[in-house]
């Protein structure tokens, strides 16, 4: 069964889709990335409506022509400004590769996206690919596998991490336990997120760029019901009846 069937809107309020603010600037570099950047955040727009396997072979032949564009840059800088767009088009391949069940692939993919990351330099987009990477390996059933990459996001955000980041990864954690069978640390792990979650519900500024998704209450609660069908807890699948 697909991520589509059995994830549902779980997987995707927590991995949404990166559409990132495309720079004003008008040398020739920058404007390559904008309008590849442009192009990754298109093929994303038509994922929900368009069957996985008709835009893999789409967004490969795009990610070819990142590549080549990044061979040509000619300098550090506008390489790492094109990784950047680079890692943002192999996350997408990613989740494009675990819909069709293919796990192979998307983690080889997710692992280019965190890899292309460190070369763009942007530790935010590090962690964030880093965390997406855990979430995968969560569902995939590798719990302790999921939890050290999750640490490691942590470990590349450092202290000033962004709320919305430490809620996202916290979710991704209880996955981690959750897939590793253990019920009390999936349970302790979802209480700090949901306090965040509230917060950042009445916060009025925007979430930053990688986290561009408004993270509520209801996605911590979405988590919960995914972590409890993986515990094979009928009650966690309730949403109504959690009382932290």
């Amino acid at each position: 069964m697909h991520r589509r069937t059995v994830l549902g809107g779980a997987v995707a309020a927590m991995a949404a889709p990166i559409l990132a603010a495309v720079p004003d600037t008008h040398d020739r570099a920058g404007g390559q990335a904008a309008a590849l950047r442009l192009t990754t955040s298109a093929y994303r727009r038509l994922d929900g409506t368009t069957p996985s396997r008709d835009l893999a072979d789409a967004v490969d032949g795009h990610i070819r022509l990142i590549q080549t564009i990044t061979r040509s840059a000619a300098s550090d800088a506008d390489r790492a400004r094109l990784a950047a767009v680079g890692s943002e088009a192999a996350s997408f391949a990613g989740w494009l590769a675990w819909d069709k069940g293919d796990h192979g692939s998307a983690r080889s993919w997710y692992g280019g996206a965190v890899k292309a990351a460190r070369t763009s330099g942007n530790s935010l987009l590090t962690a964030y690919q880093t965390g997406t990477l855990a979430q995968f390996e969560a569902h995939a059933g590798n719990g302790v596998q999921a939890l050290n990459l999750a640490r490691r996001a942590r470990r590349v955000l450092g202290e000033q991490r962004p709320a919305v980041a430490d809620a996202w990864l916290s979710c991704v954690e209880a996955l981690g336990h959750a897939a590793a069978g253990d019920q009390r640390r999936a349970d302790q792990t979802l209480t700090a997120p949901r306090a965040a979650a509230e917060a950042l519900t009445a916060d009025q500024d925007p979430p930053p760029w990688p986290w561009v998704f408004s993270f509520t209450p209801d996605n911590v609660a979405a988590c919960r019901v995914t972590c409890g069908a993986r515990l094979g807890l009928p009650g966690w699948c309730l949403i109504r009846t959690w009382r932290p």
